[in-house]
């Protein structure tokens, strides 16, 4: 939340990095887009909304907010978990049903 705070208009910069350049530590607080609208404040900023609203931040859709934080991937990662698990269970107890081979390949791949 605080980076919404700190990424205001005015300390927007264009041009997006990957990585840290060296004029960062002297320069004022500042923020730069998502990585897919790197360009774009008030996009970067509907975009990471939308994204941290729903719990995408794990998804493919990861380049279109900014990063937020461990909390809100944890989050995110909670609420994929929720949604697969019970595909996933009911896929598996299904092929595993009385197949010991299948099954025991499935506990010897997890170990």
């Amino acid at each position: 939340i605080n980076l919404l705070v700190v990424c205001r208009p005015s300390t927007f910069r264009v041009d997006f990095h990957w990585d840290s350049q060296p004029d960062d530590l002297t320069s004022e607080l500042f923020c730069e887009g998502a990585p897919m609208l790197k360009q774009s404040y008030y996009g970067s900023l509907i975009l990471t909304i939308v994204v941290h609203i729903f719990g995408l931040a794990v998804t493919p859709f990861w380049p279109m907010s900014w990063w937020m934080g461990y909390y809100l991937w944890f989050s995110s990662m909670y609420y994929q978990c929720l949604a697969f698990f019970p595909a996933i269970y009911n896929y598996l107890l299904q092929a595993s049903r009385k197949k010991l081979g299948f099954l025991l390949v499935i506990m010897s791949s997890l170990q």
